[in-house]
């Protein structure tokens, strides 16, 4: 069954390849459906992106030749009379893999209140398929930590799967409904990455936003779980502010934020110390960081792409935790773990780090979630971890195991 997905998605690797530019198949046969459109929801807007016609499959990793396509197509579609087309699309954790880029020619930009109407939906989970055990998952961390160790290897984030059998195909707009009233301080999104699969998830972590010169980043690293209890939660805020650990793996993240984001700001502001972001399964250390961009400054993708991958889902140094989890992990990440968001023709949109989400095919879905490993950490509290931020996505779902 699962085979048959990894098929397919081979199948629109190979195809889309040929071509920088393409027509997704329905859009071919003239048969436009809600099905390809796509959501974006922030704190204070979303955006609701349809009529869509046309995609962009290049390689995110010489950035040069992505942004000339994508001037192209945005190009292309004004002068054919759609004054303002907007890209909402995602970018794979491995740069040299196809990017998911699709053009919309009709979008709105609302507040909160004007959330798109969707009927309550019921969504029942009947099996549930690891990529990888709970033991052989401790003896990768085990190994992580002897690497670091031995090695220049200062962190790695390692990550599992897990995939769902729904009893009916969800209804995407429903399911971002309910994302968003269990997620309420995450950004919520749907977005198709290809003729049949859709990214769904509840990002807490905003690589970056551009509006105008302005330019912010909210990096993330360093977690304990959320127990709902208030007394414990207190206590567990404290034990993150004051972990030598986890203060260790945030400052390995934004410094690299900040080494790679300054060269194209006038000014750049950084909160002094973190603080706790919460949200519906975990605790996260947080910094936030604000700029001005000079005036030749790129665009938001480029300008995220530039930060990409951060060792919140990578590691340091880049190459060698690369190297790392895709020589060990047990499946190919995919999409998880890499950019996901929005640009207009202005150059201005919102990129996040695509976690806590899952690949949604039909009534199949699959459902990612990773944990940074530094010297120090423990087995056992990286598998809590990554259960924990499995949570987020498997709370929508009524499990019968």
């Amino acid at each position: 069954m699962f085979n048959t997905l990894q098929e397919e998605r081979s199948r629109f690797v190979k195809e889309t390849s040929q071509n920088s530019t393409y027509a997704p198949s329905n859009y071919r046969n003239n048969k436009i459906s809600t099905q390809n459109d796509a959501y974006f929801i922030a704190d204070k807007y979303q955006i609701h992106a349809s009529q869509l016609v046309s995609c962009i499959a290049t390689p995110a990793k010489d950035t040069a030749i992505l942004k000339n396509h994508i001037d192209h197509e945005f190009s292309r579609l004004i002068a054919a009379g759609n004054p303002n087309p907007i890209l909402m699309g995602a970018i794979p954790f491995d740069t040299q893999q196809n990017s998911s880029l699709s053009f919309y020619t009709e979008s709105t930009k609302s507040c909160l209140d004007d959330l798109f109407d969707s009927k309550p939906q019921e969504f029942n989970v009947h099996q549930v398929k690891s990529s990888v055990s709970e033991q052989d998952f401790k003896e990768l961390v085990e190994h992580a930590l002897d690497t670091i160790e031995k090695t220049a290897l200062s962190k790695v984030v390692l990550s599992r799967m897990l995939q769902l059998e729904i009893d009916s195909a969800p209804n995407v707009a429903s399911l971002v409904k309910i994302l968003v009233e269990k997620n309420p301080q995450a950004y919520t999104f749907a977005v198709p990455v290809s003729d049949t699969e859709t990214i769904v998830g509840v990002s807490p972590e905003l690589l970056l936003s551009k509006e105008g010169h302005r330019v912010k980043s909210n990096p993330l690293a360093g977690s304990l779980a959320l127990t709902k209890n208030l007394k414990q939660d207190l206590k567990n805020k404290t034990i993150l502010k004051s972990s030598p650990k986890d203060q260790r793996e945030h400052s390995l993240v934004v410094d690299k934020v900040v080494s790679h984001l300054a060269p194209y700001c006038s000014s750049l502001t950084v909160t002094e110390t973190p603080e706790i972001l919460e949200t519906s399964t975990m605790l996260h250390l947080s910094t936030v960081l604000n700029g001005t961009l000079r005036h030749n400054a790129p665009d938001a993708l480029t300008l995220a792409l530039n930060l990409h991958p951060t060792p919140a889902i990578c590691g340091t140094p880049t190459e060698q935790a690369k190297q790392f989890i895709q020589s060990k992990e047990t499946y190919e990440r995919g999409f998880y773990s890499g950019l996901i968001g929005w640009m207009d023709t202005q150059g201005n949109g919102e990129w996040l780090v695509t976690i806590r989400c899952g690949l949604l095919e039909s009534n199949h879905m699959s459902l990612y979630a990773g944990a940074g490993v530094v010297a120090g950490s423990c087995p056992d509290s990286e598998w809590i971890e990554t259960q924990k931020k499995l949570e987020t996505m498997l709370n929508v779902f009524t499990l019968h195991e």
